[in-house]
C-alpha cells in the first residue's frame, strides 16, 4: 500500500515540476518600455523542487520493502 502512494506521489511531483517547467517557457520573458526584463522566475525552482521530490519519491517506492 505504502509502495502505491509513494509511485502516485512520485507522478504527481513529476507533473507538477513538469508543469511549472512548460509554463515558465508558455509565459516567456519580456522587457517593459523603461527596460525592466519581466518573467515568472518562481516557476524555476518550483519545478526543480518537484523533479527532485519526485525523484525522492520513486527512489523511496522502489526501496521500500514489499
Amino acid at each position: 500500500m505504502r509502495s502505491t502512494i509513494c509511485h502516485w506521489a512520485s507522478m504527481a511531483s513529476f507533473g507538477a515540476g513538469s508543469l511549472c517547467f512548460w509554463l515558465h517557457r508558455q509565459i516567456g520573458s519580456y522587457l517593459d518600455a523603461e527596460g525592466f526584463l519581466h518573467e515568472p522566475f518562481w516557476l524555476l525552482p518550483m519545478g526543480w523542487f518537484f523533479a527532485f521530490s519526485g525523484l525522492s519519491f520513486l527512489v523511496a517506492s522502489l526501496f521500500r520493502r514489499k
